[in-house]
């Protein structure tokens, strides 16, 4: 039987290699094990195993120690209102974002495809974070990863600045969306993309439709949104 370096080695940059050697040496470990030994998934304790590898592989962000520590902090009086107060969050988990970045990206295409763009390769579709901090870079590799989006088509706003000069004055046959992580009144998306930045008016106005596609969002958003090209903000 091979030694672990060994297998490293050859299954180096060739996982196709190394899995067939490590199928190997598993055939080998059971010409050893007794006749009666029958290796099913459905063996006393198997199915035991299995969920305490998938509770270990995918430990949470937050385990109930850690809110227990948190909860300790407060006095017996307190600690009701602080466990209220956490009932009221919603916890967007690792799994979660890349369930909901898949919804966001289906209703998107559904809208493209409404709207006559390539829904299926997004070939003339140009995505763009919504603003510049650390969730919107990580909102950005979520989505592009949970939907197979090619990163070449996250560009930044320079890039697009560039690829406006090349349309000649001309309305850019393309759709632009701009991706956020949550969008609460409406105003920054305002204020930075529709009133105060001339280059990004700019590049909004060479794309034939915008979309804002953010991963949760207010109803003052989606209100202010509305009464803003009716020049009715100051209703909100």
């Amino acid at each position: 039987m091979q030694g672990k370096k060994d297998l490293i080695r050859r299954g180096s940059g060739q996982g196709c290699d190394i899995r067939c050697e490590f199928s190997t040496v598993c055939r080998k470990l059971l010409s050893f094990l007794p006749d009666k030994y029958t290796p099913m998934m459905d063996a006393p304790g198997m199915q035991q195993r299995v969920l305490a590898l998938a509770s270990r592989f995918n430990e949470p962000v937050i385990p109930k120690e850690r809110i227990q520590r948190w909860l300790a902090r407060f006095s017996d009086e307190e600690k009701p209102l602080a466990l209220a107060l956490l009932e009221k969050i919603t916890f967007h988990s690792y799994p979660c974002l890349i369930q909901e970045t898949r919804q966001l990206h289906a209703i998107l295409r559904e809208q493209l495809a409404a709207d006559g763009f390539d829904n299926s390769t997004c070939a003339t579709v140009d995505f763009r974070r919504g603003f510049t901090c650390k969730s919107g870079d990580i909102i950005s590799y979520i989505y592009r990863k949970a939907n197979a989006v090619p990163s070449v088509d996250f560009k930044t706003f320079d890039h697009l600045l560039g690829e406006l000069a090349e349309c000649t004055g001309q309305l850019c046959d393309r759709a632009l969306v701009i991706l956020d992580d949550y969008t609460g009144t409406g105003s920054q998306f305002i204020f930075q993309f529709l009133t105060r930045n001339r280059d990004a008016i700019r590049v909004l106005k060479g794309y034939r439709k915008i979309f804002l596609a953010s991963i949760v969002i207010h109803d003052n958003a989606f209100r202010k949104l509305e009464l803003f090209p009716r020049g009715e903000c100051d209703r909100c």
